[in-house]
């Protein structure tokens, strides 16, 4: 009974390792003046499941030291549907170099789906103090500040849809090595309809690279998509949508990234009465681009 019992664990055990998606890492920057790694990782987590990371550095005797495990925070104020999990990590105090790995919590409390030390993170040359993505009435103007520069070579600015897959849109000659605070700008004289998303990538002289925090805005100046009634538990209507040469998508994704409806635009209205009280964000595609992403409430 005995042997029973065990082989039973084993297969449940098996089942939920084997349940579980392995977290995918997105990027990482360092806040709180530098002492602090935010790690970002996808919103790929089933119900009940928190994303968690730890880091581990050289202790200078041949082995490592690590920090222990920390529970990661949804980042649900961002409206994409593609919302991410960021973890805080405290910094040793001369520690420049480090590795990360990342894991899975579920509802039980246990861990599981671990990445393994996989995830360099190297000394960030440069440290950033601000961010920001402004609408104008022509453009998108990126402006960013860095409090430090050390070694770097440039800036590559990246801009996205729906903040998992970039396109360079351009680079910025970087200051070398610097204590004093740059301010840098950018124009983004061609931004797409809907949410745009931009981020920094720095690059050193010996090609190490590290990101901005990601930052949005909007752009109306193609296309002007609304959704109405909204709220609505029943039928939703789109109008403002664009000619494209082929099918239009509409998605509708809860906060924690699950698609929950998908179909082709047909100029009618759309039935949500389906779907839960709550908060969504329905995306609009075509086939080559994101047209716009917007929230709905389904109440």
């Amino acid at each position: 009974m005995k042997h029973v019992l065990l082989g039973m664990i084993g297969t449940f055990l098996t089942y939920s390792i084997s349940a579980a998606t392995y977290r995918n890492f997105i990027s990482y920057e360092v806040i709180n003046s530098g002492a602090t790694v935010r790690i970002w990782v996808d919103s790929d987590t089933a119900l009940g499941e928190t994303a968690l990371a730890e880091i581990r550095w050289d202790d200078g005797f041949g082995g490592f030291n690590y920090s222990g495990l920390t529970d990661g925070v949804f980042d649900s104020e961002d409206v994409n549907p593609s919302a991410n999990w960021y973890i805080d990590i405290a910094i040793p105090v001369g520690v420049n170099d480090a590795d990360s790995q990342l894991a899975t919590k579920n509802e039980s409390g246990s861990n599981y789906g671990f990445t393994g030390f996989i995830h360099p993170l190297s000394a960030l040359p440069v440290t950033f103090q601000s961010t920001f993505a402004e609408t104008k009435a022509k453009h998108i103007s990126l402006t960013f500040t860095t409090a430090t520069e050390t070694n770097n070579a440039y800036f590559n600015i990246e801009r996205s849809t729906d903040s998992r897959g970039w396109k360079k849109l351009g680079s910025i000659a970087g200051a070398g090595t610097t204590q004093q605070e740059q301010q840098y700008s950018f124009l983004d004289e061609t931004p797409l309809p809907g949410l745009n998303y931009y981020r920094i990538k720095q690059v050193d002289y010996d090609g190490s690279f590290s990101y901005s925090p990601i930052v949005s805005a909007r752009w109306e100046g193609k296309a002007q998509v609304y959704l109405f009634p909204n709220p609505t538990n029943d039928l939703l209507q789109i109008s403002g949508l664009p000619t494209t040469d082929g099918p239009i998508t509409i998605e509708i994704i809860d906060m924690a990234g699950r698609i929950m409806l998908r179909q082709t635009w047909n100029q009618s209205a759309i039935n949500v009465a389906s779907l839960a009280d709550g908060v969504y964000s329905l995306r609009i595609s075509s086939s080559i681009e994101v047209i716009d992403s917007q929230r709905l409430f389904i109440h």
